[in-house]
């Protein structure tokens, strides 16, 4: 339910930020809520095979940096493949999978960031960028509106008011009358 609600509300920032209409604002939240319910109903039971798989895809390679076990050409990689699907076969949990791995190699190899900023950092990004995404939409927005303002009323003008500008022009009028009257 929670992934609804986030999802709900992820809608409603995006409608607001992008100015839609309310009726439009409220059918995009309730498509987003029925695809999120649906979706997580319809979620199909995993077989082991598939579990294998998702814990082959998942895992880091020891022998191959930067690339998962299923990725990894390595023999030993592929060994360590065929060990977990023989343990997924037998019924072993995915985490206890997990402490085997880690324990054989010495290190997480999950690929979940560690320390205090691994899961800080980019959720403060992530924050930081839909700000400065907000901003930028609300200057455009309020500048598109005072350049229509600006189009509706012809009397505004960004000399309006400044008395030295209409001397001027009204001396250069003045000169220009007296060459035609010549």
């Amino acid at each position: 339910m929670a992934a609804v609600r986030w999802a709900r509300y992820a809608a409603c920032v995006l409608c607001s930020m992008l100015a839609l209409s309310r009726r439009l604002a409220c059918w995009l939240c309730a498509a987003v809520g029925w695809l999120a319910v649906t979706g997580a109903a319809c979620t199909p039971t995993e077989t082991d095979a598939q579990r294998a798989e998702a814990i082959i895809d998942h895992t880091m390679s020891p022998f191959c940096p930067g690339r998962t076990l299923a990725s990894c050409p390595s023999p030993n990689a592929a060994t360590w493949r065929s060990e977990i699907r023989q343990w997924t076969r037998e019924g072993v949990s995915t985490a206890e999978i997990g402490r085997r791995i880690e324990a054989r190699a010495g290190v997480d190899l999950s690929g979940t960031p560690e320390g205090p900023l691994g899961w800080k950092l980019p959720i403060v990004l992530a924050a930081a960028s839909v700000a400065v995404l907000g901003l930028i939409l609300y200057r455009l927005r309020s500048a598109r509106s005072r350049r229509s303002e600006r189009k509706r009323d012809p009397s505004v003008s960004p000399a309006a008011g400044n008395a030295d500008l209409d001397r001027r022009l009204a001396s250069e009028l003045d000169a220009l009358d007296d060459r035609d009257d010549l």
